[in-house]
């Protein structure tokens, strides 16, 4: 598709001029689908800050009928209370800001909660449930309540991650999804399967290109201040510096094993290994299909001696550990691989 092609494409699309299509177009490379998404963020951005005063007003006005309300007698029965309570209605809205929660509630102080399993866009591997309550433990309902999970999607120039997980591509049809989904203030199916209250935090690197982000110290529930304290287990985190430590040594073994020249043109592939944990791993283009076997082996010596199949996501294809093409050949730049354990 030519230049004018996608910048007539926009302008359908969208109702906009040609000169606002021309600018999102140049400003993304002129990839469209890149230029789309960019839109559609910048569009949801205005609307939140056009209903942020309304937002304010309302969340005001509610607080000042509740104290209102307190301060009156109590002339209701319990019954007519919980029937009012369950015709509220919860409206969520995106925003996009530095660090602010991307999905909050306009007539509600509570966040979306659903339950569930849930899986990783992409992965074949589940994301382990929540740990299930031992009957002797908190059994009231509002302690549940103040439990939740904390999600940053953060946007970059190329794709998104969530957390501190990998680079997802805009171009890919799943990930697309997944955007549009969030633009329209809704959550993605795989968010809505966890098993907790979710709160996400949208963070715009629009203009710079991925990075890997420090890994969570932090791996728990949250639980607001001022609950009720429940029985604490000291956090291993000496043990998980020192294991994390350890993973990025045997990472940059892997790297000097196979002579890494940063110096050349470097290409990022994304492994999704077996144990659920994921690796970005920079390559030469002139490396060949064999040494990403050679990388996995020496990165995680878990699997040195273990049969296991890498494989590509969409279009999935089997990567034999035999191929001497060069990453570039194969078609494997900027790639998310798979590793697959083959049972004996």
């Amino acid at each position: 598709m030519s230049n004018e092609q996608k910048l007539d494409s926009f302008m359908k699309k969208y109702g906009e001029v040609e000169e606002i299509a021309r600018q999102y177009l140049m400003a993304n490379n002129w990839v469209l689908e890149q230029a789309s998404l960019k839109y559609e963020a910048d569009k949801a951005n205005r609307i939140v800050q056009s209903t942020s005063e309304i937002t304010t007003d309302k969340s005001s006005a509610k607080n000042q009928h509740s104290n209102s309300r307190d301060e009156q007698p109590e002339t209701h029965n319990d019954g007519a209370s919980d029937s009012s309570l369950q015709n509220v209605q919860i409206t969520k809205r995106v925003q996009i800001d530095d660090s602010t929660p991307a999905l909050t509630t306009v007539d509600s102080d509570r966040s979306m909660r659903t339950w569930g399993h849930g899986v990783s866009l992409g992965s074949a591997h589940p994301i382990n449930p929540p740990p299930p309550r031992n009957t002797g433990q908190d059994t009231d309902s509002e302690l549940d309540e103040n439990e939740h999970i904390v999600v940053v999607l953060h946007l970059w120039s190329e794709g998104f991650s969530l957390d501190d997980g990998s680079l997802r591509l805009y171009e890919v049809p799943e990930n697309e999804r997944f955007l549009r989904a969030i633009m329209r203030g809704d959550f993605p199916y795989e968010m809505r399967e966890l098993g907790q209250r979710i709160e996400l935090s949208v963070q715009d690197h629009t203009n710079e290109s991925y990075r890997q982000l420090s890994r969570k110290q932090f791996m728990g529930s949250g639980r607001p201040l001022g609950t009720p304290n429940q029985q604490l287990e000291p956090a291993p985190s000496t043990q998980v510096l020192s294991t994390e430590e350890q993973q990025h040594n045997q990472e940059q073994s892997a790297e000097h094993a196979l002579a890494l020249n940063v110096q050349t043109n470097v290409t990022t592939i994304q492994f999704r290994l077996a144990n659920g944990s994921r690796i970005a791993a920079n390559f030469n283009r002139t490396h060949q299909v064999a040494d990403l076997y050679r990388y996995v082996r020496i990165a995680r010596p878990q699997y040195s001696s273990v049969n296991f199949m890498l494989m590509t996501t969409f279009p999935r294809h089997r990567l034999l550990e035999s191929d001497l093409r060069t990453l570039s050949e194969a078609d494997l730049l900027n790639v998310v691989v798979i590793q697959h354990i083959n049972e004996d």
